[in-house]
Parts: structure tokens; C-alpha cells; sequence
């Protein structure tokens, strides 16, 4: 590709929600972690390598479906509630990952970088900012 010689559109959006093709067979309810699995979404699972690509918005059943059949809208901004137990007020600013597509922990062992804890909420959740650690 040539350098620019003159002004180039980029036709920016805010990118606060994008949309990603489903791997097949996933099943995907609103609000999951979703990873990025050669080029697909799907929900994250235990020991997780794959990158955090966001929240779904969506549900969406991909059974019986080949890769990229459907897509998910991904949030991709913001702070939201998870799963989590034993985590407490000195952990606040911590990095959290995911064992699973609802649930975060501070073991670095548990699946992929999902954001930072920001909040304990009275119901045993906890808030997660996940700006930082999209892909």
C-alpha cells in the first residue's frame, strides 16, 4: 500500500458496539465474555487463551450452524457486572481474567484478561471496566 498523498476518510465510529461472526455451535446468552477463536466468537471457557473481545448484547444459538452462519453484537466499552467470590475493597484496581463467560477472578491462570475491578455491589457481583483489555 502507498502512503497518503492527500486526506483519507476513515469513516470513524465510536466503535462502542461491533458485530463478530459466531463459531459454530456456540450458544451465546446476552451478557456473556465472549473470546476471539480463529476469527470467531464465542463464549469464554476454564484456562481460556483466547482474547477478550468483549460483552454480547445479543443471544444468539449457533447449533447446527457452520462458523460465521450468524453474528453477535460486542460491547466493547464500559463497566459490567460479574460473578466473583472472596473478592474484597483491597482488591479494587486489580486485573481481573475469566474462568468462564460469567464469572471473573485475579488468578491470572483462570482464562483471559477481561479489565479492571472497580466495584463490590451489595449482591456479591463485583463491576469490571473492560476498556483496557479489549482486543
Amino acid at each position: 500500500m502507498a502512503r497518503l498523498s492527500e486526506n483519507w476518510d476513515t469513516r470513524m465510529s465510536e466503535g462502542r458496539v461491533i458485530c463478530y461472526p459466531v463459531k459454530a455451535d456456540a450458544v451465546i446468552y446476552t451478557g456473556a465474555i465472549l473470546v476471539l477463536d480463529a476469527g470467531y466468537v464465542r463464549p469464554s471457557g476454564a484456562a481460556e487463551t483466547g482474547l477478550f473481545v468483549g460483552i454480547a448484547a445479543d443471544n444468539v444459538d449457533a447449533t447446527d450452524h457452520t462458523s460465521g452462519d450468524l453474528k453477535v453484537r460486542v460491547i466493547k466499552t464500559g463497566a459490567h457486572n460479574f460473578q466473583a467470590t472472596g473478592l474484597v475493597a483491597a482488591d479494587l484496581g486489580k486485573l481481573t481474567y475469566a474462568p468462564n463467560d460469567a464469572s471473573v477472578s485475579l488468578s491470572d491462570t483462570a482464562g483471559p484478561e477481561v479489565g479492571y475491578l472497580v466495584g463490590l455491589n451489595a449482591n456479591g457481583t463485583v463491576r469490571v471496566r473492560i476498556d483496557r483489555s479489549v482486543c
